[in-house]
């Protein structure tokens, strides 16, 4: 995997739920390919308007997911996204799916007190997710990923107020599933949205 590490650039990275590509500026220069993926089209037409996306998916971050695989796809990258998601194991399972060995997933989420709730996870008075770290390390150790950072952080305000979070980055430990296909080969979703 191209992986990054020692400046060797990226081959694929997937700016998830990429909304009006906030995070493009500070991803392109560090991939080959660099594709974004949001549920709204206005949010897309206004990243499309950045000019530093290969190519933008009005669409669902796990079909994405589903569609890039047997693709090199080096990272993942999640910022402000999983509020919006209760349970991730979908999520960490397509991206362990599709990232080889090495690849990375990086994201945010609000902070969550391990033990508050039985799931690991819940919803918040804001209407956003929150997400506990010993949920996260269960999810990424059952998904073959290891915790190469963590850091709490702040990753907004709310009225007036910060909101407690934290960043992470896993890598994977082990090669990218086979596609469904069987074949393993590189495909796009249909109608070349890739």
């Amino acid at each position: 995997s191209g992986g990054g590490g020692g400046g060797v650039p990226l081959r694929l990275t997937l700016d998830a739920g990429c909304g009006t590509g906030l995070m493009a500026p500070l991803l392109r220069n560090s991939t080959a390919k660099l594709v974004g993926v949001d549920l709204s089209s206005k949010m897309v037409e206004r990243a499309g308007g950045l000019k530093l996306y290969d190519d933008l998916v009005v669409g669902d971050i796990g079909d994405c997911l589903d569609a890039l695989c047997g693709q090199p796809l080096d990272l993942v990258v999640a910022a402000d996204v999983f509020v919006y998601i209760g349970d991730l194991a979908a999520m960490f399972e397509k991206s362990a799916k599709v990232l080889g060995e090495g690849g990375r997933l990086a994201f945010t989420a609000e902070f969550m007190p391990d033990g508050e709730t039985d799931a690991g996870w819940g919803l918040q008075q804001s209407g956003r997710f929150a997400h506990a770290r010993a949920y996260i390390e269960a999810l990424a150790e059952r998904s073959n990923f290891v915790v190469e950072a963590h850091e709490r952080i702040v990753p907004r305000l709310e009225n007036g107020k910060p909101v407690q979070g934290h960043l992470w980055v896993l890598r994977q430990t082990t090669a990218a599933a086979t596609c469904a296909n069987g074949t393993g080969e590189e495909k796009s979703p249909a109608d070349g949205e890739l």
